[in-house]
């Protein structure tokens, strides 16, 4: 866990914050989003209630909101994840993991360092960590991510033991790695 920018320094307000009392979501964030109070008085109109004073755990409401109210329920966590970035405003890196997509994870980044540090006792290749990049606006016109930002899902590896470590710098992870991956 880590501290947050918002808000003093306690348990409530550091890393991961979490989407409600069942951890549906959780979100580990480095960064900050400057509209989060916009966002936040919009969630609490829709009747969510918070428990810290970080912007991180507005985002982590943020995608709960966004899969409760999903057209399709066979949205896939990369895409969800897309969506809730199109509303944020800042320069973050993050981190979502959920109970609705067990085994993955999503990294996120715009304007903030993210890398993703990989461990195993077996022989792997990164070939299998789909990382996109997006450009401009795409032909619906919704807001992407510049070539500079980047975002990742991990799934598992075959029955393979790998552990990931997420930082915003090499030398947090490094000695416990064997490849880190800069995104």
């Amino acid at each position: 866990t880590w501290g947050a920018t918002h808000g003093e320094p306690n348990p409530v307000n550091s890393h991961p914050q979490r989407s409600d009392k069942n951890n549906e979501f959780i979100v580990i964030h480095n960064g900050i989003i400057t509209n989060y109070k916009d966002l936040k008085k919009f969630l609490e109109s829709k009747g969510y209630e918070f428990e810290s004073e970080t912007d991180t755990e507005t985002i982590a409401k943020l995608v709960k909101y966004m899969y409760d109210n999903c057209e399709s329920d066979d949205i896939s966590f990369t895409t969800l994840v897309e969506r809730v970035i199109q509303q944020l405003e800042g320069a973050f890196a993050l981190v979502f993991k959920s109970v609705h997509y067990p085994g993955q994870a999503v990294g996120t980044r715009r304007g903030s360092p993210l890398l993703i540090g990989v461990r195993s006792e077996h022989k792997l290749s990164t070939d299998h960590i789909p990382i996109l990049y997006r450009t401009g606006k795409d032909k619906k016109g919704t807001c992407s991510l510049s070539r500079m930002d980047s975002t990742t899902c991990l799934f598992p590896v075959e029955e393979k033991a790998v552990e990931y470590y997420f930082a915003s710098d090499a030398s947090a992870v490094i000695e416990h790695t064997n490849r880190v991956i800069f995104l």
